[in-house]
């Protein structure tokens, strides 16, 4: 389902809300920023990868396995 923002799809999908609140906080920070270009659960985790990326992050450390967006 797509939503019209982040804001949105965090306030109605809880799949992506959890998954977002286990994210560090300077990502979530960071995903705001991005608000409305993200009106999926899949834009959600695409763009968390494309930041890891660009920081070198270990897409591990913040892709817990026990979170599912759907």
């Amino acid at each position: 389902m797509e939503y019209h923002s982040l804001t949105e799809l965090l306030s109605n999908h809880r799949a992506s809300r959890r998954f977002f609140m286990s994210l560090p906080i300077e990502l979530q920070l960071e995903l705001h920023k991005h608000d409305d270009s993200v009106k999926s659960a899949s834009e959600l985790k695409e763009l968390v990868g494309e930041i890891n990326r660009s920081r070198n992050y270990d897409s591990s450390a913040v892709f817990p396995h026990e979170y599912s967006l759907y």
